[in-house]
């Protein structure tokens, strides 16, 4: 089975926030621009690996498309439950990500959709990158084994620090207590987890990657989040430009 391509340079740096007045530097919290722009500029036609990894297609430039980012320390099993998504697979050998880059197709609010998904390294030495990769992010899966109480813990820091850079607390996320295959081995309750998700305002799931047990329904609900965020942002944005005296795009 060929694996999906890998991500070199294909998240670009969002571009910076308009100067405003103090009324305004409010509502730019709420604004990720890099969106507003993706919404109105028409995209390139890009190729995508299908489901089946046999065939290409060409996606359409009206089609929308969804930055996701999986995040969550070293051998919870994020690469495992992206690419079981992606290819219906199950990896059995643990092997550390540096960056990995998936498309997939699929219906979000029953618009067809690309999913773009992000798998990043969950070792430390790697933790100077998230700030890029949360930057350029829309969606966020946060990932913890719930075989390993270490890894609820970890989870923690990288939640605030996606409120940190992205600079407000409405982004669309989902917890995931992974490995529910193994529990016998369980060291995080779900109680525990739905606890710190209804701290956080998020949804909570426990997944499989191994039997796909709640994958597909992580993945679209995401998407669907992340699409209710995007939808919200035009009249956010108008306000903000009516604030500056340049009224309605």
């Amino acid at each position: 089975m060929a694996k999906p391509m890998k991500m070199t340079k294909e998240f670009v740096t969002p571009v910076a926030l308009m100067t405003a007045t103090s009324e305004c530097d409010t509502m730019q919290q709420e604004v990720d621009v890099k969106t507003l722009r993706a919404m109105s500029v028409g995209r390139k036609s890009v190729k995508r690996n299908r489901e089946d990894g046999s065939r290409r297609g060409v996606v359409s430039g009206a089609m929308r498309e969804y930055k996701v980012v999986v995040l969550g320390s070293g051998g919870v099993g994020k690469s495992a439950l992206t690419v079981q998504f992606v290819t219906g697979s199950f990896i059995e050998k643990y092997d550390p990500t540096i960056e990995d880059f998936y498309r997939k197709e699929i219906e979000v609010d029953s618009s067809p959709s690309v999913l773009e998904i992000l798998d990043t390294a969950g070792t430390e030495q790697f933790a100077s990158m998230r700030d890029l990769y949360i930057k350029n992010g829309q969606g966020f899966i946060l990932v913890y084994s719930l075989v390993n109480q270490q890894s609820f813990q970890d989870i923690k820091p990288m939640r605030d620090q996606i409120i940190r850079v992205k600079r407000y607390e409405r982004v669309p996320m989902i917890l995931v207590g992974n490995k529910v295959d193994l529990e016998g081995e369980r060291e995080v309750s779900s109680g525990e987890g739905k606890a710190l998700a209804d701290e956080w305002n998020c949804p909570f799931m426990e997944t499989s990657a191994k039997n796909k047990g709640s994958v597909d329904e992580l993945f679209a609900e995401i998407g669907f989040l992340t699409e209710l965020s995007s939808s919200r942002l035009p009249s956010a944005w108008d306000g903000m430009r009516a604030l500056l005296g340049e009224g309605p795009s």
